[in-house]
């Protein structure tokens, strides 16, 4: 069981596909909620790497071969894999892309 309302939310919307975006990984097409945000990508000698990250939220276990440098395609867009890791109780994955 989800931990918090925000995930059961989260869970309840990819089931009933009422919300999210299309993503797709190898031959299967789920939806997942996408992202985009400035994060900070390098530190050092007093300068800083500020650029921006798309990620999108999927059900774990929904995509079976995702994994680093893997292709994903996000509303028609396509990516690949930088990383990818589960967020409170392990219901939902969160993976962050890279234009391919």
């Amino acid at each position: 069981m989800p931990e918090s309302y925000f995930q059961e939310e989260v869970i309840q919307a990819l089931l009933d596909g009422a919300g999210g975006v299309p993503v797709t990984v190898g031959s299967t097409t789920a939806k997942g909620l996408r992202d985009i945000m400035d994060e900070e990508l390098l530190r050092g000698d007093g300068a800083v790497l500020v650029g921006r990250v798309v990620s999108v939220v999927v059900k774990t276990g929904t995509f079976s071969g995702l994994a680093e440098g893997v292709a994903i395609t996000v509303e028609g867009t396509a990516y690949r894999v930088i990383d990818q890791h589960r967020i409170e109780d392990g219901a939902l994955t969160r993976v962050r892309c890279a234009l391919a």
